[in-house]
């Protein structure tokens, strides 16, 4: 199977991962994928307690994840996942009030942020923070109270 083949001018938002099609043929749904993803990238999925997301967050915008270990005094937050691609936010109720999580899909470039996510999502507090055309942050990822040892 090829590479994804999207196109940065492309009219449409969307990648081929059939292995070949040809010019002309019909292309199939299940031939493509939404854009923001890419053919063969991670995706991990996870809840966010719905006032720790935006309500504006879309599909196709990036994220950083910002993860809160501990309480009080002891707690600390890490910066779990930095400009992640979206690739679904889906706020549908699963249950009656306003407790229902928000599930947010988005492609993990690496296995190391990979792991981090997910053990955030499990055992942290996890923020949303909108970097969608925000300047890329540079130096290396600061940690609000460093854990103690």
């Amino acid at each position: 199977m090829k590479k994804c083949s999207c196109r940065p001018d492309a009219r449409f938002d969307w990648c081929a991962v059939a292995p070949e099609i040809g010019a002309g043929e019909l292309v199939q749904v299940s031939a493509v994928i939404a854009g923001g993803a890419t053919a063969g990238s991670r995706e991990l999925t996870f809840t966010v307690e719905r006032g720790r997301v935006g309500a504006t967050i879309r599909d196709g915008e990036r994220i950083d994840l910002l993860a809160t270990y501990g309480t009080g005094d002891e707690a600390y937050t890490l910066v779990a996942g930095r400009d992640l691609p979206v690739i679904t936010v889906d706020r549908t109720r699963v249950g009656v009030g306003e407790t229902s999580p928000v599930f947010v899909t988005v492609a993990v470039a690496d296995p190391a942020t990979e792991l981090a996510l997910s053990h955030a999502a499990q055992v942290a507090k996890v923020t949303v923070v909108r970097t969608t055309g925000a300047s890329p942050a540079e130096g290396p990822t600061p940690a609000y109270r460093a854990p103690t040892p």
